[in-house]
């Protein structure tokens, strides 16, 4: 009897279970459906058509070497001024997770410049949301493989999702947002090809990865992490063996082929295009501007920033629960070394391992940029890689507290994921904008809100309503590349009947329409002259876009 009731327990354990992966599986579906469905939804962001254009430059070296200079294809992109990417300033910026995107751009319509810009920025949105997305489904998994708690690895999954300006920027953040999906997905087979050493999980690790590396060359430093980790698990599990020896070899060789292949701009000068890399990396000159940081505006690179700059805006830019989360499970990993330490090393286990891993891949990059403050602009986007140590420290509580406690851990994350949920539907399109309640109030005043530039189509917009004939507007100050690109995604009906003048034209003009981020930072900052202040467009209750009217 006592064997029969053992066996029902374990078929219903198992109903349960698979009951559970059904759910996970069709509510992945949904949040996929969701967020690319709303990828029409946000403007184009400042570096959009540049970044289009550095695809182009890539299609165009490739074309070179294996067409030929004289082809048809290399005559249509020269013709439309895109030169060789390795003949580029931004050479550095590598674009391969795109590659798939670049099929579009050799259609016709764009080689002929004949194509709508909408379009195209369209399906750059909803490429993007994908790649993201495939980030947040390796978070999952990530979080399988290091915690084995399904829960806790579906409600991380959630956090991410979620998280206000990751879930805008998942749909066009091109560089930053993607590069953390691309190492979560390279850490995902990276600690699946140590466990198990099967070579698709080492292809794929060391394919990812090298995309990681195109994107941005610190994908080189995850990269040589992730292989000393590599050692460490072996030497640990004493499997040092010819299998081990071959993958390890076969990862190498796999990372340094296809990154090579993948990234044109290096092969005229390799050693020239690394060098130019690192030197980008480590002292950035090509950008210099104004940041705007705890009610200081920053005049960078002449001016450097506060150290605090990185880990206070992770701080003030993350929900406060997540921060919670995440200093819980920086205790919980913290106590489990010190416990295998004084056991000399013998309680190290796999997951303090691989934990350990990635929070040394995560944080010790913002604490060198704190020591020697970087040029760094746009808030914390160049170190959102760092986000995937937060998000592993904050599955730790979900997966590892005792059991009422985790239950408790479990109801109160649920709890504010629906709070967060409310938000970002109450601030569509603007979720890039967020501060938790830590940032205090007159943010707008304190810390850069819409960098991106991508709000002001959302002025057009309003203004398209207030107003139901023919419309000209202007940036006084600095939006105006933010009302132009705006302006060519709207629809038909609105994009006719609304025209852009420059701001020497303000006595014609009906409308200003002003990011406020950049508001400040332009020396004639404050209401244009001949005009009164209308309205504004807000966002967690901070001003995000103002619209002013001729006085008279």
């Amino acid at each position: 009897m006592e064997k029969g009731e053992r066996f029902m327990e374990k078929r219903l354990r198992g109903c349960g279970r698979n009951k559970f992966r059904i759910f996970i599986v069709l509510f992945f579906a949904g949040m996929f459906i969701m967020g690319f469905v709303l990828s029409g939804n946000y403007g184009p962001q400042y570096d959009e058509p540049s970044e289009i254009k550095i695809l182009q430059m890539n299609i165009m070296e490739v074309a070179e070497r294996l067409l030929s200079p004289d082809s048809e294809l290399v005559y249509k992109l020269s013709n439309l001024g895109i030169h060789k990417i390795s003949l580029d300033p931004d050479r550095d910026h590598g674009i391969a997770a795109y590659y798939p995107f670049g099929l579009r751009l050799l259609m016709q319509d764009v080689l002929s410049g004949s194509y709508e810009f909408s379009q195209i920025s369209l399906l750059f949105h909803c490429y993007t949301f994908v790649l993201c997305f495939g980030g947040v489904l390796a978070l999952y998994f990530l979080i399988m493989e290091i915690s084995g708690s399904r829960l806790a690895a579906f409600l991380s999954a959630l956090i991410f999702f979620l998280s206000p300006r990751f879930f805008a920027e998942m749909h066009y953040n091109n560089k930053d947002v993607v590069l953390l999906c691309l190492l979560i997905g390279s850490w995902l087979f990276g600690i699946r090809a140590m466990k198990r050493r099967r070579i698709p999980d080492v292809l794929f690790f060391s394919l990812l990865s090298a995309v990681a590396a195109n994107t941005k060359i610190i994908g080189l430093y995850f990269f040589a992490l992730t292989g000393l980790t590599y050692i460490l698990y072996i030497s640990l599990h004493r499997q040092w063996n010819r299998r081990s020896i071959a993958m390890a070899c076969l990862a190498i060789a796999a990372f340094f082929v296809l990154y090579y292949l993948l990234t044109p701009a290096m092969w005229a000068e390799p050693t020239d295009f690394i060098r130019h890399c690192l030197n980008n990396t480590f002292s950035f000159s090509r950008w210099s501007g104004c940041v705007l940081f705890d009610g200081h505006i920053y005049q960078v690179p002449a001016q450097s920033l506060p150290r605090s700059y990185v880990p206070k805006l992770i701080c003030l830019t993350t929900p406060v629960f997540v921060l919670l989360l995440a200093a819980a499970g920086a205790l919980m990993l913290a106590a489990g070394l010190i416990s295998a330490l004084g056991r000399r090393g013998h309680g190290l286990s796999d997951r303090l391992l691989f934990s350990l891993m990635l929070c040394l891949c995560s944080f010790v990059p913002v604490v060198l940029a704190a020591v020697n403050p970087p040029v760094i602009y746009n808030g914390w986007r160049h170190f959102y890689f760092a986000y995937a140590g937060v998000l592993v420290l904050a599955a730790y509580p979900l997966a590892f507290l005792p059991g009422k406690c985790r239950k408790g851990a479990w109801m109160l994350t649920l709890l504010c994921l629906l709070f967060l949920f409310g938000q970002n539907i109450a601030n569509h399109p603007n979720q890039q904008t967020y501060y938790n309640f830590l940032a205090g109030s007159d943010v707008e005043s304190k810390y850069e809100l819409d960098y991106w530039n991508v709000s002001t189509r959302e002025g057009l917009k309003l203004v398209g309503e207030l107003d139901d004939g023919d419309i000209v507007v202007s940036s006084y100050l600095s939006s105006d590349m933010g009302l132009q690109w705006g302006l060519l995604t709207l629809d038909d009906e609105l994009r006719s009947r609304i025209r852009i003048a420059g701001p020497q034209e303000l006595e014609q003009v009906d409308y200003v329409i002003e990011n406020t981020t950049y508001q400040l930072y332009s020396p004639a900052s404050g209401t244009p002259p001949g005009f009164k202040y209308l309205t504004s467009i807000y966002a967690y209750g901070n001003p995000i876009v103002n619209i002013y009217v001729p006085a008279q």
